[in-house]
C-alpha cells in the first residue's frame, strides 16, 4: 500500500467517518493494510461469514500469501499431535520430528488395512501437504490439520487392534481349509471364504469367520476320530491274527518286537490324535494329514502279512512268499479256471522250497 502524507484538512475531513489518526490509533497500524482487507473480504466472499471463517482464511488457507510464522499457541497444538503419535521431541525442535511423525502415520495407516480380507488402507492424502512443505510451512500445515490427524491416529489404531485380534482366526480358517481340501466339505466353505476375502469383510459384524472355523474344526475332528478308530480296529485285527500264527508263536519276544518295530506296527507308531481345540486339530494335521493317515491305515494289512512272512523266514529260511493272481470270479467255471492257474503256480514254486501265501 502506498503511504500518503495527509494534511490536517484531509485528516479532519475523513475523521467525520470515524477514522482516527492519533498516536497508537488502529487506523495507523500496519497489521492489516486496506489491500489485505480487500483481498480477505474477496476471498471469504460471504457477507454472513463468521469470525472463524476469516481466521481460517488467514491462518489455514493463507489467502494473504504471508510468510508463515509459528505462534506459541500453534506450537503447543503441534506438540499435542506429535505426542498423540508417540513421537519424542525437544521443545523448539518440533520441525526435526516431522519426518518421524510422517513415517509413523504411514505405518499406522498400513496397519489399519491391507489386502483382502482386511479393509483397504485408509486415505493418507492429508499427509502429502505436510510432506511437500518445508520449514515453518510444514509445521503450519501440520497444525492446520491437527483435528483430522488426531482423529486419524485414534481411528487407525482402533482398526489395527481389531485386525490384530481377528487375524489369527482368519489364518486358522485358511489352514483348516487347506487340510480339508481333499474332502467335499472344503468346497462348501471355500465360496464363503472367497466372499469374505473379496469383500474385505474381516472386521464384519457379526464375526463371519468364527462360525466357519468352528464348522471346519468339528468336521476335521470327526474325520480324524473316524480314521483313528479304523486304524485301531485294523491294528487289533492284525495282532490277533499274528498271535494265532504258528511261526509267530514259536518266536522269542525279542525277534517279535524287532519285526513289529521295523514295520511300524508298535503302539508307539500309532498316530497321536489330539482334537480338543482348533489348535489341537491343526497340530495333529501338521503331524499327519488326512491323506497320510488314510495311507497308513491302508498299509496295515500288508505290513502284518510282511511280518508273518518274516517270522516264517526265521523259522524256515527257505520259505517263499507267493502272491496269488487276482481275478473276478463270477461263475463256478471261473473259479475252477482260477484254481487250476493257482495250482500250477504253487506246484512250480514248491519245487524250490516251502511256500507261504
Amino acid at each position: 500500500m502506498q503511504v500518503v502524507n495527509m494534511n490536517e484538512e484531509k485528516i479532519n475531513e475523513i475523521s467525520r467517518f470515524g477514522f482516527r489518526f492519533g498516536k497508537g490509533s488502529v487506523h495507523t497500524a500496519r497489521t492489516m493494510m486496506l489491500e489485505d482487507l480487500q483481498l480477505l473480504l474477496s476471498y471469504v466472499g460471504s457477507p454472513n461469514a463468521s469470525k472463524s471463517d476469516y481466521l481460517k482464511a488467514i491462518e489455514k488457507d493463507n489467502c494473504l500469501g504471508k510468510r508463515s510464522g509459528i505462534t506459541t499457541r500453534q506450537r503447543i497444538e503441534i506438540r499435542k499431535v506429535l505426542q498423540k503419535a508417540g513421537i519424542q521431541f525437544k521443545q523448539g525442535e518440533e520441525l526435526r520430528s516431522v519426518p518421524q511423525f510422517l513415517f509413523k502415520m504411514q505405518e499406522l495407516a498400513e496397519g489399519a488395512g491391507g489386502g483382502g480380507p482386511k479393509p483397504a488402507c485408509p486415505d493418507t492424502s492429508m499427509l502429502e501437504e505436510i510432506r511437500l512443505s518445508s520449514g515453518n510451512e510444514q509445521l503450519l500445515a501440520l497444525c492446520n490439520q491437527k483435528n483430522e490427524l488426531v482423529q486419524a491416529i485414534d481411528d487407525w489404531n482402533n482398526l489395527a487392534e481389531r485386525i490384530e485380534m481377528r487375524w489369527p482366526s482368519w489364518t486358522d480358517l485358511k489352514r483348516l481349509l487347506d487340510y480339508a481340501v481333499e474332502t467335499g466339505k472344503a468346497e462348501q466353505i471355500r465360496t464363503e471364504v472367497q466372499q469374505i476375502e473379496q469383500q474385505r469383510f474381516l472386521l464384519g459384524e457379526p464375526d463371519p469367520i468364527a462360525p466357519l472355523v468352528a464348522d471346519l474344526t468339528d468336521y476335521l475332528r470327526k474325520t480324524l476320530n473316524d480314521l483313528d478308530s479304523e486304524y485301531v480296529a485294523l491294528f487289533e485285527e492284525g495282532m490277533e491274527q499274528l498271535r494265532a500264527n504258528p511261526n509267530w508263536m514259536k518266536l522269542e519276544p525279542g525277534p517279535c518286537d524287532r519285526l513289529l518295530s521295523a514295520h511300524k506296527l508298535t503302539v508307539a507308531e500309532r498316530p497321536k490324535i489330539d482334537v480338543q481345540s482348533t489348535e489341537d486339530v491343526l497340530k495333529t494335521l501338521d503331524a499327519i494329514s488326512l491323506s497320510m493317515f488314510s495311507d497308513r491305515i491302508a498299509a496295515i494289512p500288508e505290513r502284518f502279512e510282511t511280518v508273518k512272512f518274516a517270522a516264517a523266514k526265521l523259522m524256515v529260511p527257505k520259505v517263499q512268499r507267493v502272491k496269488l493272481p487276482s481275478k473276478t470270479l463270477k461263475t463256478e467255471e471261473d473259479m475252477n479256471e482260477w484254481l487250476q492257474e493257482v495250482t500250477l503256480i504253487l506246484k512250480e514254486k514248491v519245487k524250490n522250497g516251502p511256500v507261504i501265501v
